[in-house]
Parts: structure tokens; sequence; C-alpha cells
């Protein structure tokens, strides 16, 4: 008995079935949001321009509840690292309040969010201290 989740995910990291990776960059395929958004982050990357800009936009647009949900208990270095950098505020600032960011996602975010956002890292005392830049 296969498990069907896991065949599905195999598929799309292959990058075999293209037709496949165009439905994951716009998050149409039947997987968890905890295997389907490092998925789309990594589609981001794919010198394909179709299937980058599709995970992209998805991305961007996403259910903001679902994407703070996967960064508050999901995420790791780099999909906060991506997903501190949307343009969904929301999103962006549920990563900069996560207490176990890596300081060194904060030291990049800080060059790259907007001003209402750098409040949100000024806030961040404890950060701070522990990574003065």
């Amino acid at each position: 008995m296969s498990d069907q989740p896991n065949d599905l995910l195999g598929s799309i990291l292959s990058g075999q079935n293209r037709k496949l990776q165009v439905l994951a960059a716009q998050g149409l395929v039947p997987l968890a949001p905890e295997q389907l958004v490092p998925i789309q982050i990594a589609l981001t990357q794919s010198p394909d321009a179709e299937i980058s800009t599709a995970s992209a936009k998805s991305l961007a647009e996403g259910d903001t509840e679902l994407l703070i949900d996967f960064v508050n208990q999901h995420a790791r270095d780099r999909e906060l690292l991506y997903l501190g950098q949307v343009p969904n505020a929301r999103v962006a600032e549920a990563v900069l309040r996560r207490r176990d960011v890596p300081r060194t996602v904060l030291v990049s975010l800080a060059e790259v969010v907007p001003p209402p956002l750098q409040e949100v890292l000024v806030l961040r005392q404890d950060a701070i201290l522990e990574e003065p830049q």
C-alpha cells in the first residue's frame, strides 16, 4: 500500500511532472499546509518562470490565517526568511514576532521590511540585545 501524500510530494519535488509542479505552485494539490507551503517556497526559485511566478503569487495572495498558522507552528529558517518578505504585512509581522525566529533571519529582514514592520523589530528588545546589527 503506498502513502499517497508522500507519493505526491515526491512527484512534485522530482520535477518530472511539470503540470503537477504548476498545480503545486498555484496551491492546488491536496497536501497539508505544512507540506505545501515549503514546496511553494522552493518553487519560487524554479528556473521555469511560470512556476516561480505562480508560486510567488500564490504565497503572496494566500490565506493569511493559514500562512500565519504555518509561521507559528511549522516554518523553518528558510521559510521564515521568505515569508517575512511577502507583501502580506500580517504574515511578515507573524515572522517578526515569533519568539524563536533565528536572529540571522531578523537581521536579514531588517534590511527589507517596510517602516511599519521595522517598528515591530524595534520592539524586539530581546533580539536586539542578542543580535545588535
